[in-house]
């Protein structure tokens, strides 16, 4: 490449480099979608997801993961019907509880009455 400065020399050059250019998108145009960056950038996290799926699902993954949740269901099930049991033991205990402090109360009410007696006479 010859450097001379002169004006028809730097259109040369451009026209040169244009038609490079052009010749270089065609050739990136003629290429096949599937080597061409973009296409792949979306294709190949859809490629790695779906392998993903059919790795874990023929491994039987979900299989077991839907048979330990029934056993913990079934396990939670059984732990209500427990707690539900103890609530009722509960009540029943405090309904005792709210009887006897209602007894207490009023016997402290009438040996109250009896102590304000006793003690007026003397």
């Amino acid at each position: 490449m010859e450097l001379s400065s002169g004006p028809q020399a730097l259109q040369d050059e451009k026209a040169r480099l244009e038609l490079e250019r052009l010749h270089l998108e065609v050739v990136q145009l003629k290429a096949p979608w599937w080597k061409k960056p973009p296409y792949l950038a979306v294709l190949v996290p859809i490629a790695i997801s779906t392998f993903t799926f059919i790795s874990v699902w023929s491994t039987g993954w979900f299989d077991q993961k839907r048979i330990q949740l029934a056993g913990e269901k079934k396990q939670l099930d059984i732990e209500v019907k427990s707690l539900k049991i103890e609530k009722r033991g509960l009540q029943n205990d405090k309904i005792d509880l709210a009887a006897k402090l209602t007894s207490i109360q009023n016997e402290v009410t009438i040996a109250k009455k009896i102590m304000r007696v006793f003690f007026r006479r003397k």
